[in-house]
């Protein structure tokens, strides 16, 4: 009985699939949820992110590297058009849902006794090495290049701020 787990597993999720496109049809017709509409896309995206996590999360990474793939294979393989298919504002709300559902879940796996016990290692780590990099780069642009102490200032934290 073991052994057929996985099967049933994959059984039964081919079937909720299936299901959840039989709404889809019956919700939006013939336009959006056949091959070439959005509702199509997006669902066709779902699944295969869900097929992919579930294969990562057995590989032992997280179900979320899976559900990445998924979503870049499907957009970017030629003959697949499902990255030309999705709706330009329907792209942009989802693209904004999964970076909400990311940080939080990211957020929520955080230790607070932790944070709260590493916060000021942490914060000196942060802090000092980019205001001295900032201080850095404004006495070197002003210095050097003649610039005025506020523009080196300015570019000095910009420049601080997207460094490794």
């Amino acid at each position: 009985m073991g052994a057929w787990d996985p099967a049933r597993r994959a059984a039964v999720a081919a079937a909720c699939a299936a299901l959840l496109w039989a709404v889809l049809v019956s919700l939006f017709g013939d336009v959006d949820a056949f091959p070439g509409g959005s509702i199509f896309a997006v669902f066709a995206i779902f699944v295969a992110s869900s097929a992919l996590g579930t294969v990562a999360e057995l590989v032992g990474l997280p179900p979320l590297v899976g559900g990445i793939v998924a979503g870049f294979c499907l957009s970017n393989i030629p003959g697949t058009g499902l990255g030309s298919d999705l709706n330009a504002g329907l792209a942009s709300a989802l693209r904004g849902i999964a970076l909400v559902i990311i940080l939080t879940r990211a957020g929520l796996g955080l230790d607070r006794a932790a944070l709260v016990r590493l916060s000021g290692p942490a914060l000196r780590l942060a802090v000092i090495p980019n205001f001295v990099e900032a201080a850095t780069a404004a006495a070197v642009l002003s210095g050097v290049l003649g610039w005025p102490i506020e523009w080196g200032a300015l570019a000095g934290v910009v420049l601080s701020a997207v460094s490794p």
